[in-house]
């Protein structure tokens, strides 16, 4: 079965990236960017594809796939904003590519669609933005931040979001097993996967590939320039008895729902008005420690917008 480079295999993705190729929730070092807010005022930010609101942020390249930016301006009053992209190398620094070489348009553009809160206890307004667009599209893969911007100030974001533009490059087969090393047995989970790149020119894979994987789409814990333990004919083995591709299993996400605040939902204790806005008390989880596990569905940390009345 053929994937692309992102390959979702139960709480985890993959991501595969040639060094010589054109392809952290901020950065721990200078220069490297990452899912940042510059002004407290922008809330609620979320990038997703078209049509699938807890999608992660990733588009095929030559694609009809699109991705929205959504977030809200706490403010009696909209303002004007502007987005870029910048293209970034796998350590998510700066490109040295020219925007002319992976852009096609304006470098700059302003975003155009908002539109105010109604009959809300605080005053905002929702900006919109959906892209690749008539005005810009993007012409490489590679990782990508969008920057958002006032008018003449794009050194001093407001707001700034990674995303991911893919190849279907190379084939993966990978799952999800305990791990093999004893200390991490009942903690972790452990990724052990292959890749064929038969259809990839490569003289010294060890050097010219590396791998990247994310738990439930996470940056902030992403085991980065990963190296294959074997390499055979077309094909590179992630499958060490090393600590590389461990992530800890940690607790599963507990879920509520507050679209409606007429009634108390499930897990919901009470719902009290104090001064200007709502407040939500929840009931206290119970202890599992010493429990079976059972297997719920939910969103792996992600949320969904909605109200009901």
């Amino acid at each position: 079965m053929k994937f692309m480079k992102i390959l979702p295999i139960t709480l985890f993705s993959l991501l595969l990236i040639s060094i010589n190729g054109s392809l952290h929730v901020r950065g721990s070092e200078p220069g490297i960017l990452g899912d940042d807010i510059f002004d407290s005022r922008i809330k609620t930010v979320q990038l997703y594809r078209e049509e699938w609101n807890l999608s992660y942020p990733f588009i095929k390249k030559g694609s009809n796939d699109r991705l929205i930016l959504g977030f809200d301006l706490i403010a009696d009053d909209p303002e004007t904003y502007y987005y870029s992209f910048v293209h970034c190398d796998k350590n998510w620094k700066e490109s040295s590519i020219f925007p002319g070489d992976y852009l096609d348009g304006l470098p700059e553009e302003q975003i155009e669609s908002y539109e105010p809160s109604f009959n809300t206890r605080i005053n905002y307004y929702h900006y919109k933005l959906l892209f690749p667009n008539n005005r810009v599209n993007i012409k490489l893969s590679g990782n990508y931040i969008i920057k958002v911007f006032k008018p003449g100030e794009p050194e001093k974001p407001v707001l700034t979001k990674r995303f991911l533009v893919v190849e279907e490059s190379v084939i993966i087969n990978a799952a999800v097993i305990r791990p093999q090393l004893t200390q991490f047995y009942n903690t972790g989970q452990q990724v052990n996967f292959t890749v064929g790149f038969s259809g990839l020119r490569a003289t010294d894979p060890y050097r010219d590939f590396t791998a990247v994987i994310l738990q439930n789409g996470k940056w902030i814990n992403a085991k980065t320039n990963l190296k294959p333990d074997f390499i055979g004919s077309n094909e590179l083995k992630f499958n060490s008895l090393s600590t590389k591709t461990i992530f800890p299993g940690g607790n599963e996400y507990r879920y509520f729902d507050i679209k409606s605040i007429r009634y108390q939902s499930e897990y919901i204790r009470k719902i009290d008005f104090v001064g200007t806005n709502y407040h939500v008390l929840l009931f206290p989880s119970e202890n599992r420690e010493f429990k079976p596990y059972f297997y719920w569905q939910d969103f792996n940390g992600k949320y969904y917008i909605a109200i009901q009345e």
